[in-house]
């Protein structure tokens, strides 16, 4: 009993808590807080230096900069190099030393305006604005404004232009014109599968079938400025796809290629074996500004005016319409995104489908 109360009196005796070694421990460890919190209060400016005001509200140069950054990451490569043109072009000359917070929907306005006057196309001003609207749409989900001030202003009205589309008698015109030259084939070829120019000078032999008359669209090329060809993804998944061509259209490629195969024995070695349908004069990547060049010259000598390459796509989606050929398959074929896309573009001609097809109901009806 007596070693009970002797311990129990040590325990409650003031300024004693255990023996001499922990009691050491513990000073020191307060010692060592003592001078290690002022010390860590003395770093804390150091570790977390004031805000600059200004990575708040940058200035736009400074802000479309990051937002190319970002949208590098985030678009194929033809939309951001048209973004970062854009950019250095039209946005930052107009707005670069403006405080991102200042700027107002009068001063997008103005842009707009300036650009219409200056000869800009209602389309392109469209578009310009499109892509303001989204640079400062991310600004306002990031938290760097409060509202988006490219939402509040109205783009140009676009007068929709009647379609050009080549008559049959037309596109024989331009393909007699286009006889005995590098151009007949694919000329042909596209307004037969309505390719785009850029999937058609991508083609390789390896993307045809000539024994199964199918040919297939695997990619597409792109001219960048200071970079030149870049071969590219297509512009969308639907847009690779198998393109059934006809017994007319495998005679066509199949002469074209015996012409190709003799001009390469007559080149030898300049000639650049990259396995292209539609190359250059030297086998490489025929590029679109040449190719560009050579069919409106062709285009001229057939008396054709107002006919671009594109022209011939819809020329094919047109001459299949008329045909009776169903809107799901011409979507199919020219690789649309969607059926409704194709019936927007192409809606001048399906009147004439619609009578037929209420022609074919009632017969069955009888």
């Amino acid at each position: 009993m007596r070693a009970l109360a002797a311990r129990a009196e040590r325990r409650h005796r003031p300024g004693v808590h255990g023996p001499p070694a922990r009691r050491a421990r513990r000073a020191a460890g307060a010692a060592s807080l003592r001078i290690a919190r002022p010390a860590y209060a003395m770093s804390l400016p150091e570790r977390d230096p004031p805000r600059d005001p200004a990575a708040d509200d940058p200035l736009v140069a400074t802000y479309l900069d990051s937002w190319l950054r970002r949208q590098a990451l985030r678009v194929k490569e033809s939309t951001f190099d048209l973004y970062r043109r854009d950019v250095d072009l039209h946005f930052t000359p107009a707005l670069g030393t403006r405080r991102l917070g200042d700027v107002r929907p009068v001063d997008i306005d103005a842009l707009l305006t300036r650009l219409l006057e200056s000869g800009h196309s209602p389309n392109t001003v469209r578009r310009l604005h499109r892509e303001l609207r989204s640079a400062f749409q991310t600004a306002t989900d990031l938290g760097l404004i409060e509202a988006n001030p490219a939402q509040a202003v109205q783009p140009p009205t676009v007068r929709r232009r009647e379609m050009r589309v080549l008559s049959v008698a037309e596109s024989r015109r331009l393909l007699a014109a286009a006889a005995d030259t590098p151009l007949h084939a694919l000329l042909y070829t596209a307004i037969e599968t309505g390719a785009r120019r850029g999937e058609l000078l991508a083609l390789r032999w390896a993307d045809i079938d000539l024994p199964s008359r199918e040919l297939r669209v695997r990619r597409t090329i792109r001219e960048f400025a200071g970079r030149g060809i870049v071969e590219l993804e297509p512009k969308t998944h639907r847009s690779r796809r198998a393109v059934a061509l006809s017994a007319d259209g495998v005679d066509v490629l199949r002469r074209h290629r015996v012409e190709q195969d003799e001009r390469r024995l007559r080149l030898g070695a300049r000639w650049r074996a990259h396995d292209l349908v539609f190359p250059s004069g030297i086998g490489t990547h025929w590029r679109p500004s040449n190719m560009r060049r050579a069919f409106q010259e062709l285009t001229g000598e057939a008396g054709l005016e107002d006919v671009t390459f594109h022209t011939l796509r819809h020329t094919c989606a047109s001459l299949m319409a008329m045909q009776g050929v169903p809107i799901t398959s011409i979507s199919a074929q020219l690789g649309h995104a969607s059926s409704a896309i194709t019936y927007a573009i192409y809606a001048h001609v399906l009147p004439g489908m619609q009578h037929e097809a209420a022609s074919r109901v009632a017969s069955a009806l009888r």
